[in-house]
């Protein structure tokens, strides 16, 4: 059996779709791992109740408006990730990305961040009727501008396709190995809602393409937390079968901070 010890998305009471998880669960169930704290940079400048709003027209606006409440409020997520004083724990943060390109977070912000997730959770082009060639290129633009923007990993790549009934093509998924493995971005294997037959192909890809897997629970609630039993399959069904070969994958955060000492 493959030994999995990396989590490098787990959300935590500071994402509004989380449930039980708390950063003091993860303190006291996360021995043994090398893990992120990666909660949504929009519950981070967003209020309560406004959590959802990237997909509003007006969300630009509302990201200048909330810009005070939302540093303040990610300054405290990130102080009180620290002080929990375990440097096997990182600070992260699953980022989102406005219509214009930009991040949810200032750019002074950056290197206090330690592990940097781009995920796509919203295309307008699905809810104006496009045609699925378009929604398949706003999301390839997408990736581009998160590859752009310096992320460590591309988050649950495919998911959005399957929330769309839309289906992955290999050659879709070639070209995001490519595109990302040339960016020096990993790809995420997730397991908060599963995709095995497309995960399979990308490891598959990933193998031939010398790109990095990063390992995600996406944990939001504590019984997901250090579950790693859908990797394992998924990683078997790619043909993954050696620890070593996993270790050549297997991507591993390196700390921005000088806070102890980094995964090996």
């Amino acid at each position: 059996m493959l030994t999995i010890d990396t989590d490098y998305h787990v959300h935590s009471e500071f994402s509004f779709c989380a449930t039980d998880i708390t950063l003091e669960r993860i303190f006291q169930l996360g021995d043994g791992l090398y893990l992120a704290v990666t909660d949504h940079s929009a519950h981070q400048y967003f209020r309560p109740g406004r959590g959802w709003s990237l997909a509003r027209e007006d969300v630009v606006d509302l990201v200048e408006e909330q810009r005070d409440y939302g540093r303040e409020n990610l300054e405290r997520y990130i102080a009180m990730i620290r002080a929990l004083g375990r440097p096997e724990i990182l600070v992260g943060l699953e980022v989102d990305i406005l219509p214009t390109g930009d991040l949810v977070f200032e750019e002074d912000l950056r290197e206090e961040f330690d592990v940097l997730i781009g995920s796509v959770h919203h295309l307008p082009s699905y809810v104006q009727g496009r045609s699925p060639a378009e929604i398949v290129a706003e999301w390839q633009t997408r990736v581009c501008q998160f590859c752009d923007q310096g992320m460590d990993i591309l988050g649950h790549p495919f998911r959005i396709f399957a929330q769309y009934g839309l289906p992955v093509s290999d050659g879709l998924i070639a070209w995001t190995v490519e595109r990302c493995t040339a960016a020096g971005v990993a790809l995420e294997i997730n397991s908060h809602q599963p995709s095995p037959q497309d995960d399979v192909r990308l490891i598959r890809c990933a193998r031939e393409q010398g790109a990095r897997l990063a390992i995600a629970t996406d944990a939001h609630a504590t019984w997901e937390f250090g579950e790693f039993s859908y990797h394992r399959q998924v990683l078997a069904a790619a043909g993954v079968e050696s620890q070593e070969e996993w270790e050549r994958l297997n991507w591993r955060a390196v700390p921005h901070l000088d806070f102890g000492a980094s995964a090996p």
